[in-house]
């Protein structure tokens, strides 16, 4: 998947602690959890690289040497990484927890540059993977669908005149999705759950049962193209302007896309199309 002034605001404070030198943890090499042969440096001396394949990149162009700053005095630390002509390569905020490193980028531009852009995960170089299985006790973003709904979804977040999100007995945060698959919501986006998979969408079955569906990450050969998935587009994938259109009403809030569709439908229609057939617009 393609990450503060406004959204930070309202922003959920996240379960790890943070203490008064972000700066210190995030000096050494953090590889990509999707791709080991890529990863990142964060330098003492406030230099960053970049690595693929343990070769530094962009070293022949304006990047080529890039420096890090980060900013602890908001609720949630920001990272900038400029080059030495003080042109922005990166902006964005951050979470560090055990050895694990998330950034979300920050778009750029008038009335934008709060929008949550690309989500990275990373993790320290040399340490021990984290166990795929669920977490225990963690407060998880879910999702309850229309039993028949097929098309995308959009979660509009700090409106004013959204909804607060139900909340069950364990903490976590319920978003009852409406037939016009349009949510508008007062709470801030979730943009560390989404990346740490601490999220679930389900579909309902009549007045009281839930069937979990399986998030789309990857194509395999086992799977049946009628079978019904979830594919998180993420947040604010398809110009704004183009969303206001579509969906008759103007906000510049962060917005989270995820699409429902069988499988076959998935693969071949992208999400402009969906936004299209799923709002009713030529």
């Amino acid at each position: 998947m393609k990450i503060i002034a406004l959204f930070l605001v309202g922003m959920t404070v996240f379960s790890c602690s943070y203490n008064n030198d972000m700066r210190s943890q995030l000096v050494g090499k953090w590889e990509g959890v999707h791709d080991e042969n890529y990863y990142v440096e964060f330098s003492e001396n406030g230099s960053y690289c970049i690595y693929f394949n343990g070769e530094k990149q962009l070293e022949y162009s304006d990047f080529s040497s890039l420096f890090f700053t980060v900013d602890e005095n908001l609720l949630i630390p920001e990272l900038t990484i400029k080059n030495s002509k003080d042109e922005l390569f990166f902006r964005g905020i951050f979470q560090l927890q055990d050895n694990e490193l998330i950034t979300a980028g920050l778009k750029q531009g008038e009335n934008i540059n709060h929008h949550i852009d690309e989500l990275s995960v990373y993790r320290r170089k040399g340490s021990r993977k984290a166990s795929k299985r669920k977490k225990e006790n963690v407060a998880m973003a879910k999702y309850f669908i229309p039993e028949n709904y097929r098309g995308t979804i959009l979660v509009i977040h700090d409106t004013k005149d959204g909804v607060e999100p139900e909340l069950d007995q364990y903490g976590n945060e319920i978003f009852i999705i409406p037939n016009t698959g349009i949510l508008k919501v007062k709470s801030p986006p979730h943009p560390f759950k989404i990346a740490k998979g601490e999220t679930a969408f389900y579909l309902k079955r009549g007045k009281n049962k839930l069937v979990e569906l399986n998030i789309l990450k990857e194509l395999s050969p086992s799977q049946n193209d009628n079978d019904v998935y979830v594919r998180i587009n993420g947040y604010n994938q398809v110009a704004r302007d183009k969303v206001n259109a579509i969906t008759n009403f103007s906000t510049d809030s962060n917005v989270l896309f995820f699409t429902i569709d069988s499988l076959e439908h998935l693969k071949n229609k992208k999400i402009y199309d969906y936004l299209i057939e799923s709002f009713n617009q030529n």
